[in-house]
């Protein structure tokens, strides 16, 4: 972005933790630029990776990823904190 306009080509050579700071920047300021909003995929990942815990796959790989939306996802006020920190805690076991 600079002075009003949104340089498509920089916003894509950004990795995922800086567009979504961008993305944050833009929804907070009411800025009408075309930007990809990735936090639906994120939630289907999210939702994907909760029901293979919950159904009882205990693998390390699915409770690490999971554990790393979670955060995200309290970070970002998506997620009530107690909760996040109940699912941290039986992720744990």
């Amino acid at each position: 972005m600079l002075a009003d306009h949104f340089i498509e080509c920089e916003y894509k050579k950004l990795n995922e933790q800086d567009k979504r700071q961008v993305n944050k920047f833009v929804k907070y300021c009411h800025l009408d630029f075309p930007i990809e909003d990735s936090s639906h995929e994120e939630q289907q990942r999210y939702d994907i990776l909760l029901g293979e815990f919950n159904s009882g796959n205990n693998s390390n790989e699915i409770k690490q990823e999971l554990k790393k939306y979670v955060i995200y996802a309290m970070g970002d006020n998506k997620l009530p904190k107690y909760q996040a920190m109940q699912l941290i805690y039986e992720l744990s076991l």
